[in-house]
């Protein structure tokens, strides 16, 4: 009994005897520890990351910044790309929803002033030709009637085609714009899918974004838009005199125009949908294999590979999230400004369109309402070209985000 007293004395001695020695050698608590091996994890990955920043160039993205207008900086929330790069990297976005707003209503009252004017001189020239044509044919005979029409519709279609032909340049501007944008920003979301081992989703994508950044967005500048001018045409055609018709050959522009719309959306995203599906999930089971591989067949240190090869992945998945979201804010901003533009005018000529019915000739109410009706297609044209670059652009920065 005193024996196993003994050894229990002398085991408890032992014990902080070795307590001892390791506080002499390690001072520092297990958490403090802890924290350091925290703090070091975190400066890695952000190391990662820089690394993965300075190995993808973004020059031709700052020119793209810089050369576009205040309006669009505003909207963007930057002058330079890295720099909001950098921002929604480290998760500092809070500010830019209430600039947004901001700058959305200024472009919105500021386009509303500068079309308020242009209306009133129709309004104006309208109801001079109405007064004119009542005054003259109370004397003459019809033709004088005709010849004020004549004027006065010639002169509203000066106005309102110099406004159109604004919109048009604008809407053409803005799909180069997207092009070059397209050009630039997915082959970065490419090499990051590529980075992250989705080989598979990079072998489908490929195609599908460089038929959208070339073939599609020249149907729309080369096929979409001349439908629209020719629709246009028409209409101006149609209301200058009461004997000759074209809404036909306007409905058919249209129907044209909504048809081309459909063929395209409807192949363009069943391809990038249903393909897309089947590459991610292979992805996804490669990378999953590899990283079970690792760590189950290299002794050792396979664990540690396979938590480095976690945090290299994490790090890709990051930048290329941080880029789309990049790409996306820098979408929206090339585009609500002429957008805004044409949905001002869209409602201003439809509006005017209706004040003038009962107060003027109705070729001239008929011609002004059509052509905010035709507008539309301008309107879609920017839209529809849009949100196919907004969901690809979505359905890249999804590609191999669980691994």
């Amino acid at each position: 009994m005193l024996r196993s007293s003994k050894l229990f004395i002398s085991f408890i001695l032992f014990i902080i005897i070795l307590l001892s020695i390791h506080i002499t050698i390690n001072p520092y608590p297990i958490v403090l520890a802890d924290e350091n091996s925290l703090q070091n994890i975190e400066e890695e990955f952000n190391n990662i990351i820089q690394e993965g920043l300075n190995t993808l160039d973004f020059s031709a993205l700052e020119d793209l910044i810089i050369n576009s207008s205040s309006q669009a900086q505003e909207i963007f929330g930057s002058t330079s790309f890295y720099n909001k790069l950098q921002e929604l990297i480290n998760g500092d976005i809070e500010q830019d929803i209430g600039s947004f707003f901001n700058v959305f209503l200024s472009l919105f009252f500021d386009n509303i002033v500068d079309i308020i004017p242009i209306l009133c001189m129709i309004v104006a020239i309208a109801i001079l030709c109405s007064l004119l044509s009542n005054f003259k044919s109370s004397i003459s005979g019809g033709g004088v009637k005709d010849v004020i029409h004549f004027l006065c519709y010639g002169v509203i279609i000066i106005i309102i085609s110099a406004l159109i032909t604004e919109c048009v340049i604008q809407v053409t501007d803005t799909l180069q714009s997207l092009k070059v944008q397209m050009e630039i920003i997915f082959p970065i979301l490419l090499t990051m899918i590529t980075a992250v081992g989705g080989f598979t989703s990079v072998s489908v994508f490929q195609p599908s974004v460089i038929i959208l950044s070339t073939v599609i967005v020249e149907i729309f500048s080369y096929v979409i838009l001349p439908l629209f001018i020719v629709a246009f045409v028409f209409t101006i055609v149609n209301n200058m005199s009461g004997s000759t018709s074209f809404n036909k050959f306007v409905e058919v522009a249209q129907s044209s125009f909504k048809w081309i719309i459909g063929i395209i959306f409807t192949i363009f995203f069943a391809f990038l949908s249903i393909n897309g599906l089947i590459a991610s999930v292979y992805d996804g089971i490669s990378i999953r294999t590899a990283k079970y591989t690792m760590k189950s067949y290299i002794p050792y240190v396979g664990g540690y590979m396979s938590d480095g090869l976690d945090i290299l992945l994490s790090s890709s998945v990051l930048i290329k999230n941080a880029v789309g979201t990049c790409g996306l804010i820098l979408l929206i901003a090339t585009v609500l400004i002429p957008l805004v533009k044409m949905i001002v005018v869209n409602f201003g000529l439809k509006i005017t369109g209706a004040i003038l019915e009962p107060i003027s000739d109705k070729r001239i109410s008929n011609f002004v309402f059509s052509i905010g009706k035709i507008l539309n297609m301008l309107i879609a044209c920017l839209v529809s070209i849009s949100i196919m670059y907004f969901l690809t652009v979505g359905i890249l920065m999804s590609v191999c985000n669980l691994f």
